[in-house]
């Protein structure tokens, strides 16, 4: 069967220099092309969150991530704990500074990646994630997370990455509650 698309003409000057630069053809990446996104709209993922999902594993990349059960990063967690709860807590805070320092390559506003974050939440464990302006003029911000983490240990490190991931985007975090599970933290994004 043939039918004719309806295409904005920059898009098909693009896809067309990329599809010959790779020695594709036009035809079998255009199927491909509506195939998948026929398949994520399938299962109600957008377009838009596929391709901010894409631009977040590639980001994942660069930091080298390495998927674990969440049972055993709870038990891991949990043993050091007891032996090194400060340095744990240590790693988890600097490491969310490293990790918004690359982040910051990509999205330079915490406000914006937070925004976007909502967007992604279908693709990782967590039940719940919040983000609402409180007060515009003061750039106050209120983020909950549910689900985050089995037992007090893991949300507490959770909190210190978050900690340190704000740092680096000049965010204080202002109010913080925090129970297995569950953060509830308000924060300032001071100017730069």
């Amino acid at each position: 069967m043939r039918t004719t698309l309806a295409v904005d003409e920059n898009i098909a000057k693009e896809f067309s220099k990329i599809v010959k630069e790779k020695n594709k053809v036009i035809f079998s990446v255009t199927n491909s092309s509506i195939q998948l996104a026929t398949k994520l709209l399938k299962d109600d993922i957008e377009i838009e969150d596929a391709i901010l999902f894409w631009r977040l594993f590639k980001m994942m990349g660069m930091v080298d991530t390495l998927p674990i059960p969440g049972s055993l990063n709870e038990t891991i967690l949990n043993r050091l704990y007891q032996h090194e709860k400060d340095a744990l807590y240590k790693i988890f805070y600097e490491t969310g500074k490293e990790i918004a320092l690359k982040f910051k390559i990509y999205f330079n506003d915490l406000v914006s990646l937070l925004t976007l974050t909502g967007s992604l939440i279908k693709f990782f464990p967590l039940k719940k994630f919040e983000f609402t302006k409180l007060d515009a003029n003061k750039k106050k911000y209120k983020i909950v997370l549910v689900g985050a983490g089995q037992s007090i240990v893991a949300t507490n490190c959770l909190v210190q990455f978050i900690k340190g991931f704000f740092e680096v985007y000049n965010a204080e975090i202002i109010k913080e509650e925090v129970t297995t599970g569950l953060v509830n933290m308000e924060f300032v994004v001071k100017s730069s």
